[in-house]
């Protein structure tokens, strides 16, 4: 539990795989980060980033409210970058939604995070 509230101290979200630290469901099996976890971690501590890409996706939450558009500019580089962060995929369903994409573009905006709610968060699975 300890090293869940330090992997958020550090920039890291809420991963679904079975195994990782960051599962918001504890685990007393749990043994390792994620690899989306560990990635946001490993970016607040490097000198030259300061945690840009957790600051990018606290930006683009705060600007959902203001309007999808510029909310999805700001958060759209996280996407591909963290697969397995459930809380950046659901960000990307959500501006999906708001930004009244077709169903087609809809369904694969959500795609990701339905898989991750579905417990299978593919090469990630193996992390705890």
């Amino acid at each position: 539990m300890l090293l869940h509230e330090v992997g958020h101290a550090l920039g890291a979200l809420h991963e679904q795989a079975a195994g990782s630290l960051m599962n918001p469901v504890y685990d007393a099996k749990a043994s390792r980060f994620g690899d989306g976890a560990g990635a946001l971690m490993r970016a607040a501590l490097r000198d030259e980033d300061q945690g840009e890409a957790h600051e990018r996706f606290t930006r683009a939450v705060a600007m959902l409210r203001g309007g999808a558009v510029r909310a999805y500019e700001e958060a759209s580089p996280l996407f591909a970058a963290y697969p397995d962060a459930i809380a950046v995929q659901d960000l990307r369903c959500q501006l999906a939604a708001v930004r009244l994409l077709e169903h087609r573009e809809l369904v694969r905006a959500c795609a990701p995070i339905r898989r991750l709610l579905a417990g299978d968060a593919g090469t990630d699975a193996a992390s705890r």
